[in-house]
């Protein structure tokens, strides 16, 4: 039987309505830090909503002017590279050593609570990427075990803190939903070490890798593609790229919301496109999923042209060629 999926995920990122100030899709602050409202304020010089069902951001002005060509610092680019963000360093649940003297540290990262995981390579702290997290009690007594991939395999860190003090860590299997257990065989025990230590350490982020949100043909010829970054993501950090498939130029984004559908406006010259996609479904085991009909592209003038998404979204963009700005 073929499972379905969501086709858009808002459910899995934790700052789907945090908004955060960006020119040309750029990430204006480092992660973790208090840049982007993400209480909904959308930061200083632009605004998000959020009301019912539907998430709203709006941006500030500026972009492109189609008759003067691409800015002067815009130029062929790949917008599927990643881009690693600056990392600050959060309020520490644990931090833990094993046999050989790696180092494990849990934090919650400031102003988005996300719970993090670290690895040591050296004297440097490598965040991996959390799948899953859980917790019981709270205050003074509180139990988490976070689930994250570490290369080909995946783990689970888990701490205990009693009294306001971590007193036990150690790693599980990836896919555990078990607490810290002294008794289980299955966990291996970590000595939990004063948080100093990580004076001396370099925090390194996730590598700022880039999902591809939509990839739509449009009726007149053009494609529509969207990105966004994998982690850390907000609506503010939306991309898209307008045109046909060789000269594909980035647009300014003025405003991203998301219901059951997604409405995405960017500038084309001076004038304001909006590209209505469909909320859908996408099959788990690739199949091409379901949508229930078209999409739209409103340039403005009246007319109202067909989108298309390609399902299963594309996870490369061969045959493209991209101007960033």
């Amino acid at each position: 039987m073929t499972s379905m999926k969501a086709r858009f995920r808002a459910s899995l990122n934790p700052l789907v309505v945090a908004f955060l100030v960006s020119c040309g899709g750029e990430n204006l602050g480092p992660v973790g830090s208090d840049s982007g409202g993400a209480d909904g304020s959308g930061g200083a010089g632009g605004t998000g909503t959020s009301g019912g069902d539907l998430v709203v951001g709006t941006y500030g002005d500026g972009g492109l002017t189609e008759t003067s060509g691409p800015p002067a610092d815009a130029g062929p680019c790949d917008p599927l590279a990643p881009h690693e963000l600056p990392v600050i360093l959060g309020k520490v649940l644990g931090v833990g050593k094993g046999s050989t003297g790696t180092l494990y540290l849990a934090d919650e990262a400031p102003a988005t609570y996300q719970y993090r995981v670290f690895v040591s390579q050296g004297n440097v702290l490598w965040r991996k990427r959390v799948m899953g997290s859980g917790s019981n009690g709270d205050g003074a007594d509180v139990d988490y075990t976070l689930g994250y991939e570490d290369g080909a395999s995946n783990s689970a860190l888990l701490v205990q803190i009693r009294g306001g003090v971590t007193t036990g860590m150690a790693l599980g299997p990836g896919d555990s939903r078990a607490f810290l257990d002294v008794n289980d065989p299955d966990q291996v025990q970590l000595v939990v070490v004063d948080a100093s230590v990580l004076n001396t350490m370099t925090l390194r982020n996730l590598p700022g890798d880039v999902y591809i949100e939509y990839v739509a043909d449009v009726s007149n010829g053009d494609v529509i593609v969207v990105t966004r970054p994998l982690d850390d993501w907000t609506y503010a950090q939306f991309r898209v790229f307008y045109g046909t498939p060789d000269a594909m130029l980035e647009r300014t984004v003025v405003s991203v919301a998301r219901g059951d559908d997604t409405y995405v406006t960017f500038q084309v010259g001076s004038v304001d496109y909006l590209a209505h996609f469909v909320g859908g479904f996408e099959s788990s085991d690739g199949g091409a999923g379901e949508v229930d009909e078209p999409g739209t592209l409103d340039p403005g003038d009246g007319s109202v042209l067909t989108i298309t998404e390609r399902l299963p979204t594309p996870t490369t963009l061969t045959g493209f060629s991209f101007t960033c700005l």
